[in-house]
């Protein structure tokens, strides 16, 4: 009978002995056999490299610089077509759709920005719609998460310090229209864009608001606050806030706190209320190509003031190209209420505004001053079948109108359909005041208890020619 024993006996596998014969067997330590490696000699030569841009054959498949893609944003990924010589960033990875853009490439995030990002097929602008994304020195980040909350729970959102923070638009028609936000500067301070971007206007003729991405407190709070602390310098591009509802002293849509700084171009501010309704500013206000229409304030006795705008004493605004409609306060100051001395208005359209009880499209308080320049303001009105004054301007600070501009078809309860000086002082050159009237539509376009000074072409009472001015007090 044979026996056989086996003893301490151990197999390997092929290629576990290859790699123990390659111990003594790799002359350049490349980890591959002499007998398989072309370059035996050369470990940046062997067929476990992948190939480079070098004018050698590094994967030893016997070609030199093949499977290479030009790489001209060096984001990975190669253009489809190599054309000419490989240089240093070839990849041997292609597919990029658009290789001068390091953001696009296949399986990148997609951005709000208009650019097919990620490479798809698929890929539309309709595909970035509600989707929130950020950039600075910093890098990329997405936010759309941080920025979706409910209408009864609006998301809490401390903005980034600096910037440019991009909000696509929902799709108007969808079963989601609108962000449920409500926004706060960063305490750090800093200079921060936000941009909203048109994804739906096309799509969306009669819807209001279409074009612009909406931001809605759910009326649990405002808007848009611009913190006080560290200087803050915030721009606000082609953006819809609403649904904003405060009830202490501030603006129900917006707060810019004093010393802070907001810009706003191509905005919409419409369906706040609050203790100031749409805006309130103790900072500077910057408004450009905006609307600021449909605002109201709350009914609390104390806290009625400014409808649409209210630029406080330690604040400033600059207002220029703008329409603030359609607002409401039940006291004074339906459209605009400055109680601020920096405060100009050009370009711009007041129309529609109630106060209450005086200055239907705007009131100045006492300390306040306004120039409205090349402006239209017309069919503001106070309360009817009342005595308050001034359903297109009321003035108890000072105020000045020039270039053409245009007061009419405004009414009050008695006295200054137009124009009403109370305390203040009141001065026209140029501007055209007429077809305003009072209860009954007894014709009334200036009433001055005040100082008044009308250039070229009187109200009331005349001009003395060499003078180019005369003051009044108009009956």
């Amino acid at each position: 009978m044979l026996l056989l024993v086996f003893a301490a006996c151990v197999f390997i596998s092929r290629e576990e002995h290859a790699a123990r014969r390659c111990l003594v067997d790799d002359a350049d330590g490349d980890g591959v056999c002499d007998g398989d490696d072309c370059a035996p000699e050369d470990p940046l030569r062997s067929p476990t490299l992948a190939e480079a841009c070098n004018g050698r054959d590094d994967d030893c498949d016997g070609e030199v610089d093949e499977g290479l893609y030009p790489d001209y944003d060096a984001d990975g990924y190669g253009a489809d077509i190599a054309t000419g010589p490989c240089f240093a960033h070839w990849v041997t990875t292609p597919g990029d759709c658009d290789d001068g853009e390091p953001a696009t490439f296949p399986g990148a995030v997609e951005r709000c920005d208009g650019v097919r990002n990620d490479c798809s097929t698929e890929w539309a602008l309709a595909s970035e719609a509600g989707r929130v994304t950020h950039e600075s020195d910093t890098g990329f980040r997405d936010l759309t998460d941080v920025f979706t909350g409910a209408p009864e729970e609006p998301a809490w959102v401390e903005l980034p310090a600096d910037g440019t923070l991009r909000i696509c638009e929902h799709d108007p028609n969808g079963a989601v229209t609108q962000f449920y936000a409500r926004l706060r500067t960063n305490p750090r301070g800093g200079t921060l864009t936000i941009e909203g971007a048109t994804r739906f206007a096309s799509e969306a003729t009669g819807v209001e608001g279409a074009g612009r991405p909406r931001i809605s407190a759910g009326q649990v709070g405002t808007v848009l606050v611009v913190e006080e602390g560290a200087p803050v310098d915030l721009t606000l591009r082609n953006l819809l806030l609403s649904g904003g509802a405060r009830s202490a002293a501030e603006g129900g849509g917006v707060y810019v706190h004093e010393g802070q700084r907001l810009t706003m171009e191509a905005c919409v501010v419409t369906g706040n209320t609050g203790a100031f309704g749409g805006i309130f500013a103790s900072g500077e206000l910057f408004l450009r190509d905006s609307q600021i229409y449909g605002n109201g304030t709350t009914d609390q006795e104390d806290q009625l003031f400014g409808g649409g705008v209210t630029v406080a004493a330690g604040g400033a605004a600059d207002i220029d190209g703008c329409v603030i409609s359609d607002n409401y306060t039940g006291r004074l100051g339906g459209g605009l209420r400055i109680a601020s001395d920096r405060v100009t208005v050009r370009n711009s359209v007041i129309a529609r505004n109630e106060g209450a009880e005086g200055g239907g499209g705007l009131y100045v308080e006492a300390l306040g001053y306004v120039h409205v320049s090349a402006s239209t303001i017309e069919g503001n009105a106070t309360e009817p079948y009342s005595l308050y004054y001034g359903g297109g301007l009321l003035v108890d600070g000072v105020a000045a109108c020039s270039e053409a501009t245009s007061i009419t078809g405004n009414r009050a309860g008695d006295r200054g359909g137009g124009v009403s000086v109370g305390t203040g002082a009141f001065t026209s050159d140029g501007c055209v005041i007429s077809g305003n009237v009072v209860v009954g539509d007894a014709p009334s376009d200036l009433f001055a208890a005040g100082v008044t000074y009308v250039h070229d072409g009187a109200v009331c009472g005349s001009c003395t020619p060499d003078a180019g001015c005369v003051e009044t007090t108009c009956p």
